[in-house]
């Protein structure tokens, strides 16, 4: 127990970190220039404090820059928020920062998501995989370098 919070899983990333609580709420921590924290703000934390969203979570994922983050409801819908300038909060733009969770603009449902470095991919149940974001180096798996501002298929060969 940390503060008064017992956590069930944790997501670290360059300079911010969040947990998630047994009842599905995220609380984050640390650096938040961009929103990664997920509270409305831009205002750093040294202590945690709740992402604003009434949805409940049962997933976390931290981008490796640490500038994003992302979460799966316990329904399988993908949110995100923080820094989005190559699309990677994956809700249709790619402009700041997002302070607080977006739905993930897609009608699918998720098993499990991933925050990378500039971009995000999920898995579906029935094992397909999206990614969206940066793309410069072909990271989406579209056979493209384009950025992709919403989930795309990866392509399969």
């Amino acid at each position: 127990m940390s503060g008064g919070h017992q956590f069930t899983a944790l997501a670290a990333g360059y300079s911010f970190t969040c947990g998630l609580k047994a009842g599905g709420e995220v609380w984050c921590w640390g650096f938040n220039a961009s929103g990664s924290l997920g509270d409305g703000t831009t205002t750093n934390s040294q202590s945690p404090v709740q992402v604003f969203s009434a949805v409940t979570f049962a997933s976390i994922s931290i981008g490796a820059t640490g500038t994003h983050a992302c979460a799966l409801s316990t329904t399988g819908e993908a949110y995100c928020w923080g820094d989005n300038t190559y699309g990677q909060v994956g809700n249709g733009t790619s402009s700041g920062g997002v302070s607080s969770p977006v739905t993930v603009s897609t009608g699918l449902t998720f098993a499990t998501i991933t925050a990378g470095g500039y971009h995000t991919c999920a898995v579906t149940s029935l094992g397909s995989m999206y990614c969206w974001g940066r793309n410069y180096a072909g990271e989406i798996g579209d056979g493209t370098p384009d950025q992709r501002d919403t989930p795309v298929p990866v392509t399969t060969f």
